[in-house]
């Protein structure tokens, strides 16, 4: 529908809170522990491999004076169709969202755009001619699949490979932040 992906763009905001780790050693940090969700987005969802990650990251804004704390980062990324994609992340999620977990994914493609709305779980498809909107239903999680499929017996839905490749990158992104 949306033809040739070209690009992608994927945001995870989390608020700050005195009681997140300074210390990446304790959940890994902000590209581990957050920006992960949006090269997950970008592989899973727009169904484009990542091959190659560019990361910076800033401790600007960590209200700790001598805290080691991410509060933002940035990857680019080369996709193995030649399209790029970049995710922004970040702990300045603000309580007023009312969401913990602030996400955006955008999906460009040479026939149209995906947007993504958090608010009312929604994912709006931008064609030249056409707007459709599709409702978020509520859906079994992946853990909930892959265990399903351990019990049963079934194929898993997904190559292990394939799943944690996104973990492979975010690795890769924290090697190369600067």
């Amino acid at each position: 529908m949306l033809g040739e992906i070209i690009q992608v763009f994927a945001q995870k905001s989390y608020p700050y809170h005195d009681g997140r780790p300074q210390s990446e050693d304790v959940d890994g940090g902000l590209i581990m522990q957050c920006a992960i969700y949006g090269i997950r987005f970008t592989e899973h969802i727009a169904g484009q491999r990542v091959i190659s990650v560019e990361a910076i990251e800033t401790s600007l804004g960590n209200p700790k004076k001598d805290g080691s704390l991410r509060m933002a980062a940035a990857i680019n990324m080369k996709l193995e169709s030649g399209g790029i994609a970049i995710v922004i992340a970040n702990y300045l999620n603000q309580p007023s969202t009312r969401v913990w977990g602030n996400e955006e994914l955008r999906i460009f493609g040479t026939n149209g755009f995906l947007k993504t709305n958090i608010y009312d779980n929604t994912m709006e498809v931008y064609t030249k001619n056409t707007k459709e909107v599709y409702e978020s239903k509520q859906q079994r999680s992946l853990f909930e699949i892959l265990i399903d499929c351990i019990a049963s017996g079934k194929p898993l839905p997904i190559h292990p490979y394939e799943l944690t490749h996104p973990t492979r990158m975010a690795i890769l992104a924290k090697k190369s932040a600067i």
